[in-house]
């Protein structure tokens, strides 16, 4: 996985919930997520950091695994040249409009629009949240052929803040300030 956070239209918001939508299937299948590219961006549970690499082990690293993941940038070029599987997000611009050829190694996922995409590394809302997490996760373990329990799942809501963990509590007690850390 990597998911840059240089381009904001690109900048995914529920890398955690694909995660951990996926993670369980894929220790079953005895496979880890390993992260790539820059460590700038939220952190995510669940993965093992491989980040701040140079060009060539990032290469390395991408010629050997068996699919990758991330919203559009340059891994997803290196993963068309070298011929490693991917899946990659869309938003701003749509699939259409990048060099990439369609095989059956690459799936592109291009976020919902009302109208023509924005053409833009900066939008508001970002388009590239209404990719509903579901879908990138059953396309994820579709493509490596993994049988998952995904298809009867229907996400209910997806808001702008629908990515924060959210724990609702009424402690008898005073809680230590490292408790849920990350969550409202």
């Amino acid at each position: 996985i990597d998911f840059d956070s240089s381009i904001q239209s690109l900048y995914y918001d529920h890398w955690q919930e694909v995660v951990d939508m996926i993670k369980p299937y894929l220790d079953e299948s005895g496979i880890k997520i390993i992260r790539i590219g820059s460590n700038k961006g939220y952190p995510v549970d669940g993965v093992h950091d491989y980040t701040n690499k140079t060009f060539n082990q990032n290469s390395y690293i991408l010629k050997k695994s068996i699919l990758h993941f991330n919203s559009n940038n340059f891994m997803s070029i290196l993963c068309s040249q070298i011929g490693t599987p991917f899946v990659s997000l869309f938003a701003g611009f749509e699939s259409s409009l990048f060099p990439f050829k369609k095989t059956n190694k690459s799936i592109f996922i291009d976020s919902p629009k009302e109208k023509s995409p924005s053409l833009s590394y900066f939008e508001n809302p970002k388009t590239v949240n209404l990719i509903d997490p579901i879908k990138i996760s059953k396309s994820i373990l579709d493509h490596l052929k993994i049988d998952h329990k995904l298809n009867g799942i229907k996400r209910v809501f997806n808001g702008e803040m629908s990515h924060i963990k959210t724990i609702e509590a009424v402690p008898d007690f005073s809680p230590r300030s490292s408790l849920l850390a990350n969550s409202l």
